[in-house]
């Protein structure tokens, strides 16, 4: 059977806390259903909106230090490589990486893909686009290359590039969907986020050149604001 590529759809939404509700609209899924969550992170936002959705989660991250977010949610964590995931064939309904694969080696995706497709029926990805202009470019283009000085990730790809992944593999479907956030980032959220990026390129290392430049995004982002990034969200099944 030939697969089934649908159109690229565009939803709106007022803020950041609608972006779960689409994708539970899109998947539909059954209470206790399995979930693996990749990349959990240090908050395990997504493995929090998961559980609270009534999916049985499991955490994956490389970092074993984010197995102490699973006393508080009771969820059991894993600490490996998402490229090889130490499970069983097609043990998941779903398997999600939910804005954490910009983070890792983009030589790895393909990888790491493939095993998400290879342990689940069906597989969300979650990304941020990349801003080319404003602001918002100019955040963008810091964060990637204060992490490309410290020989880490933060590489935004278009919504082509996780598609073509999907296309590689043995999926009945591939779902796209392009989320618009209304409106620009509050004052409050700005400031937020900028301390967040701050601690994150201390304790990357880097240099003071990226915190100085930082700092002064930071000073304008209150005076001219800044619209939220749009959000990717593709997602490859089986069940058609």
């Amino acid at each position: 059977m030939p697969m089934i590529r649908n159109a690229v759809r565009k939803v709106v939404i007022p803020d950041h806390t609608g972006m779960f509700p689409i994708l539970w609209n899109v998947l539909r899924p059954h209470n206790g259903e399995r979930i693996l969550d990749i990349g959990m992170g240090n908050k395990a936002t997504s493995a929090s909106a998961m559980a609270a959705q009534g999916l049985a989660v499991v955490g994956m991250d490389i970092n074993p230090e984010r197995g102490k977010f699973s006393k508080t949610l009771d969820i059991p964590v894993v600490a490996c490589d998402a490229a090889a995931l130490p499970f069983k064939d097609k043990v998941f309904e779903y398997c999600a990486a939910v804005f954490s694969l910009h983070e890792m080696d983009p030589t790895s995706h393909d990888a790491i893909f493939h095993e998400m497709e290879r342990v689940a029926e069906t597989i969300v990805i979650m990304e941020p686009l990349l801003r080319k202009d404003g602001l918002g470019g100019e955040l963008d283009s810091l964060w990637f290359e204060a992490m490309k000085s410290a020989e880490k990730f933060e590489i935004y790809q278009p919504m082509e590039y996780w598609e073509a992944l999907l296309r590689d593999l043995d999926f009945k479907e591939i779902d796209s969907i392009l989320i618009d956030i209304e409106g620009d980032i509050t004052e409050k959220s700005s400031t937020a986020m900028c301390a967040m990026m701050g601690d994150h390129f201390q304790k990357e290392g880097v240099s003071a050149k990226y915190l100085a430049d930082l700092r002064k995004l930071a000073e304008r982002l209150k005076k001219e604001g800044m619209p939220h990034s749009e959000v990717l969200l593709p997602i490859g099944r089986d069940d058609g």
